[in-house]
């Protein structure tokens, strides 16, 4: 019996040591072929044999990943690149490749963005940027990569003398003949002698054949006007009236085109069942009926579409200054300046304090102290700015991540989209000094229209802030 237990123990022993030996002497041929195969493919890369160089060193490791074998494939490819710079996108393939197997290492990954970007592939790049911030890669190459891929720009080639815009993202334009209007989906309306800004219900006051109508999304006749118009405000769904501007002034009409009493200097749209507008004794705020509600407001802010009630607040002038208000006309804080913006969707204002802006938020609290020449309040995350006789654009730390470069530069909608204005920056086509990333090659052909007062404006498109 002890002799059996003894012949057990033997042959677990032997088996044990059998099994140990074969697995260290497989390591070692493994090892082995792993280093055969690198002198291979060093041999290849000496050579210049590039894609033969790539594929054994990929064969090593098949058999053991190895960051430095990753960075001899980075090393062989950028040699190929140096005798053919036609093909970078085999570094490209590669790199996303090694940024999968080692997510932390950032070069892989700064890599194949900046041969995007060289490619003018900048959404592409931004997707390698957030895949390799996702992948909890970082470094100050990803920090500013990020912020110029952020904020990268197309212009459209076309030229308006004229637009307007609503909070919403549509923008009206006006191509010196006809007037369109595009969605912050990017469809554009039919052509029309005229079109207003859409209401929260996709009503329209266009000028057909010489007369002002109501129309809906698909261009159906909702409404006509009695009144030979000139141009309006926009149509308010609940009250169903707008302001139009007819040869003696401003008047306000119901979509059955009545007439509510009074003529105005300005006339703005409706707003919960109110709106404000000048006449010749001052500010007033009208009910649906046309009837004045009292106030002692000596000018009063109407933002893109007329609204004097923006954000729940009401900027308004009294005693030479201007204040702000609640929608019961009560003055929030002691806040007070001799210059103001309009409030976008609650986002912090433009001021001025008498000779630079700044920007205040909604509670009358100063939160970028005055510094710019001139202001236009944040949209969207964004503000124009001016400095250095030029605008661009800001980010709520008051840093401008797009370089002051345009003539004039508008608020950002929701899509994304602004309209800046060349004006007369240098060269033929307005096009030099530009810094959007986006190249020049992209903007080749881009000509500024003349105006009456000489001032055209163009439709810029962030590529990736949408997507941040």
């Amino acid at each position: 019996m002890k002799l059996w237990k003894v012949l057990v123990s033997v042959a677990i022993v032997a088996i044990l040591g059998f099994g140990w030996s074969k697995y260290f002497n497989d390591l070692t041929a493994r090892d082995l072929t792993f280093d055969e195969m690198m002198a291979m493919a060093d041999e290849s890369a000496e050579r210049e044999y590039f894609d033969e160089a790539v594929e054994r060193y990929k064969s090593a490791l098949s058999i053991k990943q190895d960051l430095q074998v990753w960075q001899k494939i980075k090393e062989t490819r950028e040699k190929q690149i140096e005798r053919d710079s036609d093909r970078p996108d085999k570094l490209r393939t590669n790199m996303l490749e090694a940024a999968l197997a080692f997510p932390l290492e950032t070069s892989f990954w700064v890599t194949a963005i900046q041969i995007d970007i060289g490619k003018n592939r900048l959404k592409d790049a931004f997707g390698i940027l957030t895949e390799a911030i996702s992948a909890g890669a970082k470094g100050e190459e990803l920090d500013a990569l990020h912020k110029e891929l952020l904020y990268a720009f197309t212009l459209e080639k076309t030229a308006y003398p004229e637009y307007q815009q609503s909070l919403s993202g549509d923008l009206g334009l006006f191509n010196g003949a006809t007037w369109q209007s595009l969605g912050a989906n990017g469809k554009l309306t039919k052509e029309y002698e005229y079109i207003s800004l859409p209401s929260a219900g996709r009503r329209y006051i266009a000028k057909v054949n010489g007369e002002m109508r109501v129309l809906d999304s698909a261009g159906t006749i909702r409404g006509r006007a009695a009144e030979n118009g000139l141009k309006s405000g926009t149509y308010n769904d609940a009250s169903m009236i707008y302001p139009l501007l007819v040869e003696e002034g401003w008047i306000y009409l119901t979509k059955d085109g009545e007439r509510l009493p009074g003529v105005y200097e300005m006339a703005g749209s409706f707003i919960n069942g109110r709106a404000a507008a000048k006449s010749d004794t001052g500010f007033v705020i009208l009910d649906t009926s046309g009837k004045p509600i009292q106030h002692d407001f000596e000018e009063i802010a109407f933002d893109h579409e007329g609204f004097y009630l923006q954000g729940n607040i009401v900027i308004a002038k009294k005693g030479g200054q201007w204040h702000l208000y609640d929608s019961e006309y009560n003055q929030i804080s002691s806040f007070s300046c001799p210059g103001i913006d309009i409030c976008v969707k609650g986002g912090l204002i433009a001021y001025s304090d008498g000779s630079l802006w700044g920007y205040v938020d909604t509670l009358g609290n100063v939160a970028i102290e005055p510094s710019f020449e001139e202001a236009k309040s944040f949209s969207n995350g964004l503000a124009a700015a001016k400095s250095g006789g030029l605008w661009g654009y800001i980010d709520q730390s008051g840093s401008f991540v797009i370089t002051p470069q345009f003539q004039y530069a508008g608020y950002l909608t929701p899509a994304a989209t602004c309209m800046i204005s060349l004006g007369s920056l240098g060269g033929s086509n307005g096009l030099d000094g530009l810094d959007g990333l986006d190249g020049l090659a992209s903007l080749a052909g881009l000509e500024v229209s003349d105006s009456l007062d000489g001032i055209s404006f163009n439709l810029l498109t962030l590529l990736n802030y949408g997507n941040r």
